[in-house]
């Protein structure tokens, strides 16, 4: 499947045989019943986008909301989003009292309408127009280097492109900067490209007695309010470790591949018998890693075993664990509500604890409990606070296994409370 639809078909083929093992363990197996199953789940496979490659990626701008591109082509910006029906039912708020809720009003054919349902029909209109504009923000923001806002014109665009639209947006706001703005042509087009360059920005570091002049004022939609929430959500990606971290363990250890190679084989060979986990090993590497020596995948498959028969790891491995667990915690913290996505390497839930570990690939894993990366502690304790609000009233080990050695740490409960206590007060959280 792989050679024939290509490496996109990946995350699809895993979807697929994923919903098959969960049909198998929940329902007596049989073809009619489990395709019943997909028709009615109507499942949507969301890809790992942010992984980078050297491809073209053709996406709507709710779908890139998150993501990075070095280049962005903005490639239909000249006309206005297809008008919509004006609603039947229309909310009218009293114009008293601004924080009640609003009425439901029928609305009466146009010409029959009373001024509160005109007023109201605008205001539809104008949080439509609103939510078009947040779309443009969106796509503005999401290229690294390169921005290219571009479109075709219509037959009836005579005049350019629609007033209002994405195109006469950005052009208006850009034209008034001449300073940084230059007109150029291309052999291939009479068309005139408008660039503009991003304008240097004042050093970071400056000496104390140098000030900033601030001869623009701020606009007035600035202070405005956009919503009545009183709670402030924030997301928190536990598993990505800063960036220059990251690029340092990938230099050192040669990328992510055996990181990659040793969690599918953490995952599936506890599932086996004893003698039958390391042929089954050796012929999974020899297919996902064809490129390394029989040596190299001879290692791996060593490492991964000499995990599973650890005594410390004999639980975790033991009957009633789940590989790859996936879980969602929205956690209160005051005027926040904190939203952590985990997927858990090991998971195992029994009627008093709760004990999952996580696997770390380093090449060379630290020699003490004192000698721990920060940001795994850290990792840990946002895991341990997510399953913590799934799973009241149990306690909850968290085991660190460095597969390397393999060497296997406990994290007491203390670390980990401080560690979470530090991490709501960091950088850490992502404001959504």
């Amino acid at each position: 499947m792989i050679a024939r639809l290509g490496p996109e078909a990946a995350d699809a083929l895993d979807e697929f045989l994923g919903a098959a093992l969960s049909y198998e363990s929940a329902e007596t197996p049989s073809l009619h019943g489990f395709l019943s199953l997909l028709r009615r789940a109507e499942t949507e496979v969301k890809r790992d986008l942010e992984a980078e490659g050297a491809a073209v990626r053709v996406m709507t701008v709710h779908g890139v909301k998150g993501l990075e591109a070095p280049v962005v082509i903005l490639a239909d910006t000249t006309t206005l989003p297809p008008q919509q029906k004006e609603p039947r039912i229309v909310p009218v708020w009293p114009a008293a009292a601004q924080d009640a809720p609003p009425s439901l009003i029928w609305a009466a054919r146009k010409d029959e309408s009373s001024d509160a349902l005109l007023a109201a029909r605008e205001d539809a209109r104008e949080l439509r127009r609103q939510e078009y504009r947040r779309l443009l923000y969106v796509a503005l923001t999401r290229a690294a280097d390169v921005l290219v806002v571009c479109g075709a014109l219509n037959k009836n665009q005579k005049n350019g492109a629609d007033e209002g639209s994405w195109y006469d947006l950005v052009d208006k706001a850009l034209s008034a900067d001449s300073a940084h703005v230059t007109k150029h042509t291309v052999g291939y087009s009479k068309e005139e490209i408008t660039r503009w360059r991003t304008p240097a920005f004042p050093p970071l570091a400056m000496a104390r007695d140098q000030k900033i002049e601030h001869k623009a004022h701020a606009p007035d939609w600035l202070g405005q309010r956009w919503t009545n929430a009183e709670t402030l959500r924030v997301k928190l990606r536990p598993s990505f470790a800063p960036r220059e971290i990251a690029h340092e363990a990938r230099a050192k250890e040669g990328g992510k591949t055996r990181g990659i190679l040793l969690h599918r084989l953490l995952q599936s060979l506890p599932e086996l018998a004893v003698t039958a986990r390391e042929a089954a090993a050796l012929r999974y590497l020899s297919k996902a890693a064809p490129d390394l020596s029989d040596a190299a995948r001879a290692k791996l498959a060593q490492e991964a075993l000499a995990v599973i028969a650890h005594p410390d790891c004999a639980e975790i491995f033991g009957p009633g664990s789940r590989a790859e667990p996936e879980l969602i915690a929205h956690i209160r913290d005051g005027a926040r509500e904190i939203e952590i996505p985990a997927r858990i390497d090991r998971l195992l839930v029994t009627e008093r604890d709760v004990i999952f570990a996580d696997f770390k690939s380093d090449a060379s894993p630290p020699a003490s409990f004192a000698k721990i990366p920060e940001h795994y502690i850290s990792q840990l304790a946002a895991y341990r606070a997510a399953l913590a609000q799934a799973l009241p009233r149990r306690k909850v080990r968290a085991l660190l296994i460095f597969t390397a050695a393999p060497r296997v740490f406990e994290i007491p409960e203390e670390t980990l409370e401080s560690a979470w206590q530090r991490l709501k007060t960091q950088d850490s959280l992502a404001f959504q």
